[in-house]
């Protein structure tokens, strides 16, 4: 351990004895960073082997959501799109400012840019590298070439009528936050997806939407109703058409590194009868 390395776990308030830091050193030659494992360090309060079990369910746990997620992800779009065109008559809708709020195509003070104006552009730029066979093709392609993020804002911006029927089957029927209570769920898988997507960890991660509970979405649900975190994979897994794989190999994880993560539950992440849980879903 060099210097620098001595200083930032002497900054995190970590003690790591000789072998720990040996056996550390060789961890982090072929695997990160002690800049990656300084978290799961604190987590376990400097204790090496322990850190280093965390680091494999954490990167093993967000492999399984990643996946599954960015099948929910195109699921989603594609079923946006259909239901926003059975209403419009307008495979261009997208492109289109009559379709959402004034907030949205508003520019905001001392910007000459809206939300919408930034979300086209992100989808312009992005729509550069692909071919299409025709200008319908290329209409339809556009809500895949945005990032979740700005599918959020569209999602968010657009007039209810036009979206109704797909945040109907994604959420809530004839609730009137419709919008804001799918938001919410849409807005924490949003972060989850981002923090596995770039390799962040999943055991700090903060969900900082409070989540609503409805009979209609979470049906024999029965889980610790203040993890925002269990709420959010039970939506996942509710509307993904493979569910059962998905929960097959979160159960996997959990159980195999059960001894790993079970001593650091926290209420954003993984309540003690996670597993339980899943298993009666």
């Amino acid at each position: 351990m060099n210097k620098d390395q001595s200083s930032l776990i002497a900054k995190k308030n970590i003690q790591l004895s000789e072998e720990d830091e040996s056996i550390l050193d060789d961890f982090i030659k072929s695997n990160c960073s002690y800049y990656y494992m300084i978290n799961f360090l604190r987590i376990t309060a400097g204790d090496v082997k322990k850190a280093i079990q965390l680091y494999f369910f954490d990167e093993q746990i967000r492999s399984i959501l990643l996946k599954y997620i960015l099948r929910l992800e195109i699921q989603m779009k594609k079923d946006f799109v259909d239901t926003v065109y059975s209403t419009t008559s307008d495979s261009c809708f997208w492109n289109n400012p009559n379709y959402f709020n004034k907030q949205f195509t508003t520019p905001k003070q001392n910007n000459i840019e809206s939300l919408f104006d930034v979300v086209v552009k992100e989808i312009a730029n992005r729509m550069r590298s692909m071919n299409y066979s025709s200008s319908s093709d290329k209409n339809h392609q556009a809500f895949y070439a945005m990032s979740f993020g700005s599918f959020l804002k569209f999602y968010s911006g657009m007039h209810l009528k036009y979206h109704f029927d797909f945040s109907e089957k994604y959420f809530i029927k004839g609730k009137p936050n419709l919008v804001e209570g799918l938001k919410r769920y849409l807005n924490n898988i949003r972060i989850i997806r981002n923090r596995c997507c770039h390799s962040n960890h999943l055991v700090s991660v903060k969900l900082k939407n409070d989540l609503n509970f409805h009979t209609s979405l979470l049906n024999g649900y029965i889980g610790d109703i203040k993890s925002e975190f269990e709420k959010t994979l039970y939506f996942i897994y509710f509307r993904l058409d493979n569910k059962e794989l998905f929960k097959d190999e979160v159960i996997g994880v959990l159980e195999e590194y059960e001894l790993a993560w079970k001593p650091y539950c926290r209420k954003h992440l993984l309540p003690m009868t996670i597993i339980e849980d899943i298993k009666a879903w």
